[in-house]
């Protein structure tokens, strides 16, 4: 996502603009009407979406759009030999007079070689962020990566900073996942899962989504990392009707204001089914908008009811796009296969 002033347009000009951008009476402005979709399979709301040159996977073979690709490396040197895998990215980017600077973020970890996903979940599983000042985010394939671990991260993956370290409310954080980026005036936010556990099950009630932040100047090797806080935990997820949040992702809306994308999981798997958008009233101190009843700001709302094991969820958004918020569909059932759906929701 480009930055770019807000900007107010006129209320009503369509309905995607979901309201305007204040009150007559000078007070705070009324929320925007929720506007949803259901994607659930069956249904024509919501059209697959498909990438030039290549085509979803059919089989868990982690090739094709909406899965990992592995090579074979092993920096610690452990028995059997294993697989990395990169996956989760982001991207966003900051233009000015004199350019265009990309930042990316995606996760690192080692799968051992088994039927099933066993990530070393304490010793490899890292964020990686990166930044280029180039006209293509292409030039990112070879800047130098901040690597952000946590305190039982293996030295061998070039940890550049710890993110448990940042703080105590930090120290029940096993990794952090599914991290997002966004760059908002001089710095640059990163936001995570993180993830605690109850013995080997997932804590739906102390897993949080969090934020850092960094002034990002030089290097990204060279940044310093700031714990900001707790951006969504349970309390939120329960608002809307969840056990927890998942996937956030940070963008802006038709007008300018700030957005926070999460897909909400609810039931013994915690599985997600579908996507919500909340209106942010700040990223910095992290601050859901409420509206006058309380609740948070809900601006758009992708939901999808469970089909032979197909849900829905880890939406991505961005104002300019004429596909609308993107959801992924994925089933495990037969192997993994994934589909990306236009929603058609342009809050």
């Amino acid at each position: 996502m480009i930055q770019r002033p807000a900007r107010c347009l006129p209320a009503g000009i369509a309905w995607l603009l979901l309201g305007g951008c204040g009150s007559s009476d000078g007070g705070e402005p009324a929320p925007p009407v929720p506007v949803a979709v259901d994607c659930s399979r069956g249904t024509a709301n919501c059209r697959p979406l498909t990438i030039a040159g290549t085509s979803a996977s059919p089989t868990p073979t982690f090739t094709g759009f909406a899965d990992p690709s592995l090579f074979h490396v092993d920096p610690e040197g452990l028995t059997p030999p294993s697989y990395f895998g990169s996956e989760s990215s982001g991207l966003t980017a900051v233009a000015d007079a004199g350019g265009v600077t990309w930042y990316s973020v995606r996760l690192a970890y080692f799968l051992t070689p088994v039927t099933a996903y066993l990530p070393r979940y304490a010793s490899s599983w890292v964020v990686r962020v990166a930044a280029a000042r180039s006209a293509s985010p292409a030039a990112l394939a070879t800047a130098p990566e901040a690597v952000l671990g946590t305190a039982t991260t293996a030295t061998a993956y070039g940890v550049t900073a710890r993110l448990t370290d940042l703080s105590p409310a930090l120290a029940g954080c096993a990794f952090f996942n599914n991290p997002a980026i966004a760059a908002l005036d001089i710095r640059l936010y990163l936001v995570a899962e993180c993830m605690e556990f109850d013995g080997g099950a997932v804590s739906a009630a102390r897993s949080r989504i969090v934020v850092f932040r960094t002034l990002p100047q030089g290097p990204a090797p060279g940044w310093t990392w700031e714990y900001v806080g707790v951006l969504a935990g349970r309390a939120v997820a329960q608002e809307l009707g969840a056990e927890r949040l998942v996937s956030p992702e940070i963008s802006r809306a038709s007008e300018g204001s700030l957005l926070f994308l999460a897909a909400p999981q609810s039931g013994a798997a915690l599985l997600g089914q579908g996507c919500v958008a909340l209106e942010l009233a700040s990223l910095d101190p992290p601050t859901i908008r409420r509206g006058p009843t309380g609740s948070p700001v809900v601006r758009a709302s992708q939901t999808a009811t469970a089909d032979a094991g197909w849900h829905t969820g880890a939406c991505s958004h961005d104002a300019a796009s004429t596909s609308g918020i993107v959801s992924v569909a994925a089933t495990t059932a037969g192997g993994l296969r994934a589909e990306l759906l236009s929603t058609g929701l342009r809050p």
